[in-house]
């Protein structure tokens, strides 16, 4: 190979609308079912808000970021940041926070 040659590499970054949206549902759904009175307590809510709302949506906005979808960033970390900050409330609520 001649030195004066570049060489172009390309990296493929998967689409991450389906997990993007597949955490907005399941968190979504998690956090009904209080409403529903099929769970009691916010301790089994927050993990699935904190992981599977926040995380996974942070990752799929960082994606999207990647691939210039500018709505699927905005829209995927708007609903991260909110589920970072339902589930910081709910930790505030449960006296995570408080004084020991």
């Amino acid at each position: 190979m001649n030195s004066n040659q570049t060489q172009n590499v390309k990296i493929a970054v998967s689409e991450p609308a389906g997990l993007g949206l597949f955490g907005l549902a399941m968190v979504t759904l998690v956090a009904s079912s209080q409403k529903l009175g099929w769970t009691e307590g916010l301790s089994f809510v927050i993990p699935w808000a904190i992981f599977l709302g926040a995380f996974a949506q942070l990752y799929a906005c960082l994606i999207d970021t990647k691939r210039n979808n500018i709505f699927g960033a905005t829209a995927f970390g708007g609903y991260a940041f909110f589920w970072f900050a339902v589930a910081m409330s709910w930790l505030i609520k449960l006296g995570f926070l408080d004084k020991a």
